[in-house]
């Protein structure tokens, strides 16, 4: 029989869970919330104090496994973790294959803004928030600006066909650094050395604690913006910032190394075995 060895190196990650429906597993000691992507809630039934012990818009379920096959110098890399179909109802586990994520067009475009600051980073983190007003979760916002026309871009690799943009809007009800929803947005795409708007036939919503979801006619492009005018007494702000709808919920699981993760309810545990 031949066996095949690997030198592994394993780091777990929180991440960004993907938004597709949520699962639930429970028993009398835990309620856990899962997505696509891991763990997302996971509460004590019994706590004197109603406590989540995973971070608002984080996963626990990506991990970095980093591997080598036998005559191999360079290490191979899986980083990302996806549901394997959907439970049974009752069921107390759920199993995740390991794999690398498939990038998206946001995720592979270098993020700016009309303003100097390195919370551009969150357009494309792909952290989603539980609600608008979410602090902790990372945000761009174009601080210091009121009543003004302010944009984000994002610049592609290569030029890519693009036909919707998806925004999640922050708000905070500061009074000394108030963040409100923009008065209107647009989109914007790069024609040359100019600058046009797409034409979205149903308009820009703009709406708090959910995207705001704006399509039209498809476009070829080296680079999008989102043009947001701004409140008169208050500034906005971007959590995410999607484009054709892509989550980045998709993987490639890898050739030469099966692996997957379980996480199960036992009794008064929650075990979490990666296999």
């Amino acid at each position: 029989m031949h066996v095949r060895t690997f030198a592994l190196l394993i780091v777990t990650l929180g991440l960004s869970p993907a938004t597709l429906a949520q699962q639930t597993i429970t028993n009398s000691e835990f309620q856990v919330r899962l997505s696509t992507a891991g763990v997302t809630s996971l509460k004590h039934v019994h706590d004197k104090y109603d406590t989540d012990y995973i971070a608002s818009g984080e996963a626990l379920g990506d991990v970095i496994i980093r591997y080598r096959t036998p005559g191999d110098r360079d290490w191979k890399l899986a980083s990302a973790a996806r549901i394997d179909g959907d439970h049974p109802a009752g069921s107390s586990a759920a199993t995740y294959t390991i794999g690398t994520a498939m990038p998206t067009i946001a995720t592979s475009s270098h993020a700016s803004a009309s303003v100097t600051s390195p919370a551009v980073f969150a357009l494309n983190d792909k952290i989603v928030p539980r609600n608008s007003q979410d602090m902790g979760v990372p945000r761009f916002v174009w601080n210091g600006r009121k009543a003004t026309t302010e944009w984000v871009e994002y610049d592609f690799p290569a030029p890519e066909k693009v036909w919707s943009a998806q925004v999640y809007w922050a708000e905070d009800k500061n009074p000394d650094a108030p963040c409100k929803l923009p008065k209107s947005w647009r989109v914007l795409y790069r024609d040359g050395a100019d600058w046009k708007e797409v034409n979205a036939a149903n308009g820009y919503p703009v709406a708090a604690d959910k995207f705001s979801d704006a399509a039209f006619q498809p476009v070829t492009t080296s680079a999008l913006r989102i043009e947001a005018h701004l409140d008169g007494n208050a500034t906005a702000g971007i959590f995410q910032w999607r484009v054709n709808g892509d989550a980045g919920d998709k993987i490639n699981p890898t050739r030469d190394l099966q692996a997957t993760e379980t996480f199960q309810l036992q009794n008064n545990a929650l075990l979490w075995t990666i296999s």
